[in-house]
């Protein structure tokens, strides 16, 4: 398991907010929040005091709460078991940066995956979301990332874990909505594509996206279904009702004026 290494104290001024959501994340959360650490070497572009990292844990019984206290840098956010919606949401609450990032606590990030990000935002004003590319590989939850196998080629990664968000998007959007199972993500996305938020891509695989035994976001029981029929309603309703967020839904970050 990869060591947590001590560096500098949590930045009072972050320019970007990395979320990571975990409940009992095993022996792979260590690799992830190293991941994000190491966005700040002195080769990344990106200073040690741009980035803050936020922990929450989503009702763990694993110690991974414990676990992420470990490192200097993290601030953690415990709450009782909730739902992965509810834990990014948590997160973006007590984001300070102007700019957001997700990962999930089995992935990590290639080196200088935020900084990349970051130039392509700041060359496009207009840009909201920056996606990069992901490649899935297979993995034993046990097993540490350079033991794992490639699983596919790489693809465009519009995945949580592949987006950078300017905090403006979810003033728009508003947040992940928990009332299905499965499938957040891509509501959120098809939402932000009807609130006409542009997306751009870094043609780069800068993301790792493990599979294994635990992924919460493959379940293949019977949720999965009901729960695109109902993505694909709400989608449908809300572009008849010309509407960006479901009925009565409205959010405002903490914040989020910084990004006017």
């Amino acid at each position: 398991m990869t060591e947590p290494k001590a560096r500098r104290q949590v930045p009072e001024n972050p320019l970007i907010s990395a979320i990571v959501p975990v409940r009992n994340g095993g022996p792979m959360l260590a690799e992830a929040l190293q991941s994000i650490v190491l966005q700040t070497e002195s080769d990344s572009g990106i200073s040690g005091k741009a980035v803050e990292i936020i922990v929450v844990d989503d009702g763990s019984t694993d110690g991974s709460a414990e676990l992420a206290e470990r490192f200097t840098d993290v601030r953690v956010h415990r709450q009782a078991p909730s739902g992965l919606a509810a834990a990014r949401n948590a997160g973006i609450e007590l984001a300070r940066g102007e700019f957001i990032a997700f990962l999930d606590a089995d992935d990590v990030w290639l080196r200088a995956k935020l900084r990349k990000q970051l130039d392509m935002l700041h060359a496009d004003p207009a840009a909201d979301l920056c996606f990069t590319l992901v490649q899935h590989v297979r993995s034993a939850s046990s097993v540490p990332l350079a033991e794992t196998v490639p699983d596919e080629s790489p693809r465009l990664g519009r995945l949580m874990q592949c987006l950078v968000a300017r905090r403006r998007a979810f003033a728009v959007v508003g947040p992940f909505d928990g009332s299905t199972r499965t499938r957040g993500d891509q509501d959120w996305l098809l939402r932000a594509a009807d609130a006409g938020l542009k997306e751009v891509v870094v043609p780069e695989v800068l993301t790792l996206r493990r599979i294994h035994g635990e992924n919460h976001s493959l379940d293949v029981d019977s949720h999965v279904a009901d729960d695109l029929l109902t993505i694909v309603k709400r989608t449908l309703d809300r572009r008849r009702d010309g509407g960006v967020r479901p009925t009565g839904q409205t959010w405002r970050p903490s914040d989020s004026e910084a990004d006017s």
